[in-house]
């Protein structure tokens, strides 16, 4: 069951500073938050004493109050709520004074992050009930009981000489220390040795000043073995304002910091393989060209002439030197990996929860899974942490809310589409998309995103490191990752693994291969117009239309397509057109070609997939659309499927 969202209420006159202050909360981890605002001190006291508040963020500068009187006129009006100042960067002297008032704490504008103010948020109001709870008497006790027991931070309260006087549940299992092994103890049992003194004495400085300190801590548990902690401790005060105890809130940052550990060695080997890479890439241009012509010529030889042989030398001479070529590619890319056979679904269908977590209330998250789908070779642990990067980074692209898909589906990659992909080799994989409904990238952005170091998030908010690692685990895995996007049309990052046999084949109910179904007819004599700002996608469209006796002609543009819609004299009997190109989309110009030619049949095609196309807008279910990539035969049959339809209104 979710925790009820905090209730924060802001009092900030500064409109810049507080959409600011909102939407770090809105973007921070693992919480929920609902934010009332307000730009003055008198409705802001109002409000406070209407609506139901957990804490309150305040600016002391505001228009009817300034300086120290306004935090001492809401911690009149509501002394029970916490109050965490927001202090302008160049004085923090009103905003420590402030905390020696009752404060619980302040945090300085220019300096914070959604995690520190979430952090912040929390943990003000821990200690107010950690407060409240040692100034009560037995109805007190109760409320830290359930507050504080509850709580999934290590909690410990101590008096003003260190010595543990309470320790909650989560402490007893972080630690390892039953409450009868710490109370009356100091927390020096926790001491590993890795903090020196003048750690310590600069902690207990800070404390005895009536400060709060926060940082983070390696200690050992009971039984030996070290963790990692975060923590912050407080000054307890009694109604006087003196200082009666400690209050320590600390969270287990274990796991978080070997991921951590983990993702820096992999983005440090990433960034020596951009160097290899940068080598190879010139060489895979070069090998692309010479091996995607050969399998062109290949498929169109007999195979008795005698020129095969040649041709066949000149792709194995190609192939080793891709396989070179990868091996640069692959040099930063030596994680520890374990794979099994893994269905795509279940790992889909197990981190959704954390997912809808990470995005949070503002992101619509929708799965789209093939129950058919087949089974892939691929270490859980890091195909998990694929599918979680891309999802945060979509989150990131849609700062205003929006949707994100998740699909899995069965893919067949044939030499045609080898042929303008390099490095991807033919065959059955289990395709994974992630697509969202943000911002979008330009091509030359899309062209860099799985750079070491190349972001396009604000200083400070991101290494751009996330896909370069998502990229080297899915070549380790022997798969392939590509992203389509366009600006203000969202992304969508396409993964293809290979599919892989049962190693004990187990009876169930499976929808039938493309080969054991009736092929259609594939051959035709019609003619097609092809539009597609891609040169590679246009030339290898024309040359399997023309490979099977059609009749191709052929645009870069709206400009050039329109034009031979209206000169070209022979007939057009169908338009294959890119869905989103730079002039305009591809459903405005088959508009266009329609007009001029009232019985073309359409086809559009597009770097999405038909769930996001369908979801965003962009075509209607009743038009044929067919996902890049696709096979020959793919393509083919749907050429024949819209051209051997009725027309619209016959029976």
């Amino acid at each position: 069951m979710n925790e009820p969202a905090t209730r924060v209420l802001l009092i900030e006159d500064d409109p810049r500073d507080s959409r600011l202050v909102r939407e770090m909360l809105g973007a921070a981890p693992g919480a929920s938050f609902v934010v009332a605002h307000e730009e003055s001190l008198a409705p802001g006291l109002e409000r406070l004493g209407r609506d139901a508040v957990d804490v309150v963020l305040l600016d002391l500068g505001l228009p009817d109050c300034d300086g120290l009187e306004t935090f001492d006129r809401v911690h009149q009006a509501a002394p029970t709520v916490p109050i965490v100042v927001l202090s302008h960067v160049d004085d923090e002297t009103p905003a420590m004074e402030a905390a020696r008032r009752g404060a619980q704490d302040y945090l300085v504008k220019g300096r914070m992050d959604a995690y520190a103010l979430a952090r912040t948020v929390r943990y003000a109001i821990q200690r107010a009930r950690a407060e409240a709870a040692l100034s009560e008497s037995q109805q007190a006790s109760k409320l830290l009981a359930t507050a504080i027991e509850q709580g999934a931070e290590a909690i410990y309260i101590t008096d003003l000489d260190g010595t543990i006087q309470y320790v909650n549940p989560s402490f007893q299992r972080i630690t390892g220390y039953s409450r009868e092994d710490a109370v009356g103890h100091k927390p020096g049992i926790l001491n590993s040795g890795k903090q020196d003194e003048a750690f310590y004495r600069e902690m207990w400085e800070t404390l005895a000043r009536g400060d709060v300190w926060q940082g983070h801590l390696i200690n050992r548990r009971k039984d030996g073995t070290l963790y990692r902690q975060d923590a912050t401790i407080s000054p307890v005060r009694d109604a006087s304002g003196a200082i009666v105890s400690y209050v320590c809130a600390a969270r287990d940052v274990t796991r978080e910091r070997e991921l951590e550990e983990q993702l820096r060695q992999s983005q440090k080997m990433e960034a020596v393989g951009q160097l290899a890479g940068g080598v190879a890439h010139d060489f895979n241009n070069l090998l692309t060209a010479i091996m995607g012509n050969s399998e062109l010529l290949l498929a169109r030889m007999e195979k008795d002439d005698p020129r095969r042989i040649d041709l066949e030398e000149i792709r194995k001479a190609g192939a080793r030197a891709a396989s070179l070529t990868r091996q640069l590619l692959a040099f930063s890319r030596r994680q520890v990996m374990e794979p099994v056979m893994l269905d795509l679904n279940s790992v889909v269908e197990s981190v959704a929860k954390m997912i809808e977590r990470l995005i949070g209330e503002q992101v619509e998250l929708t799965t789209s899974l093939d129950r058919e789908l087949g089974q892939v070779h691929i270490d859980p642990g890091q195909i998990e942490h694929v599918i979680i990067n891309l999802a945060v980074n979509a989150r990131d692209a849609m700062p205003e809310g929006g949707r994100l898909l998740i699909e899995t589906a069965n893919a067949e990659l044939d030499e045609a589409y080898v042929s303008s992909h390099a490095p991807v080799q033919a065959g059955s994989y289990v395709m994974l998309a992630i697509s969202d409904t943000g911002v979008g990238m330009d091509e030359a952005t899309c062209a860099r995103v799985f750079e070491p170091f190349f972001t396009t998030k604000e200083s400070g908010k991101g290494t751009g490191l996330g896909l370069s690692t998502v990229y080297g685990i899915i070549k380790q895995s022997n798969g392939y990752i590509w992203v389509y996007s366009e600006p203000g049309q969202g992304t969508t990052f396409k993964i293809y693994l290979p599919r892989v046999e049962e190693l004990e084949p187990v009876e169930r109910p499976r929808a039938r291969r493309a080969a054991d179904r009736a092929p259609l007819e594939r051959n035709g004599k019609e003619t097609g117009l092809v539009v597609e700002d891609d040169d590679a996608v246009r030339t290898v469209v024309r040359r399997t239309l023309e490979g099977s006796g059609y009749t191709v002609v052929e645009a870069r543009d709206v400009g050039e397509a329109t034009q031979l819609a209206s000169e070209y004299e022979g007939p057009i009997d169908f338009l294959i057109t890119d869905l989103i190109m730079p002039e305009m989309s591809g459903r405005d110009l088959a508009r266009q070609v329609a007009q001029l030619r009232p019985d073309v049949r359409v086809l559009f095609m597009s770097g999405y997939s038909d769930h996001t196309v369908l979801r965003q807008g962009m075509l209607s279910p009743d038009m044929q659309f067919l996902a890049k990539p696709f096979t020959r035969e793919s393509l083919l049959d749907k050429v024949r499927e819209i051209l051997d339809a009725p027309e619209p209104g016959s029976h």
